[in-house]
C-alpha cells in the first residue's frame, strides 16, 4: 500500500506526463492537497477543446501508475477546469 507522500509523487509524475502530451491546449497544475483529496487545475488555452475530457484523461494516467483514485467533481471556472480527485486506499 502506498503512503500519501509516495502517492503525491505519483500524482506529480502523472501531471508531468499529462502536460508533456497535451500542452499547449491545456496545462495541469496540482492546486491543493488535503488528506486523501487533491485538486488539479487545468489551465485551458482552447476553451472549445472538450472541457470534461482533460480530468478524465489525467484519471487514466493516475490509474496506470497503480493509484486507486476516483474523480469526485469537476467545475468549469474558465479559463480553468478544476477537478477534485480522491485516493481510495492510501495509508498514512
Amino acid at each position: 500500500m502506498e503512503t500519501l507522500e509516495s502517492c503525491r509523487k505519483l500524482v506529480e509524475e502523472a501531471i508531468k506526463e499529462f502536460n508533456e502530451t497535451r500542452s499547449p491546449e491545456v496545462i495541469a497544475e496540482l492546486s491543493s492537497w488535503e488528506g486523501e483529496r487533491f485538486v488539479v487545475a487545468f489551465r485551458l488555452t482552447c476553451v472549445t477543446c472538450g472541457l470534461s475530457v482533460w480530468p478524465e484523461d489525467l484519471l487514466y494516467l493516475l490509474r496506470e501508475r497503480g493509484l486507486q483514485v476516483v474523480l469526485e467533481a469537476v467545475a468549469d471556472e474558465l479559463p480553468f477546469v478544476l477537478a477534485v480527485y480522491r485516493l481510495l486506499t492510501p495509508s498514512s
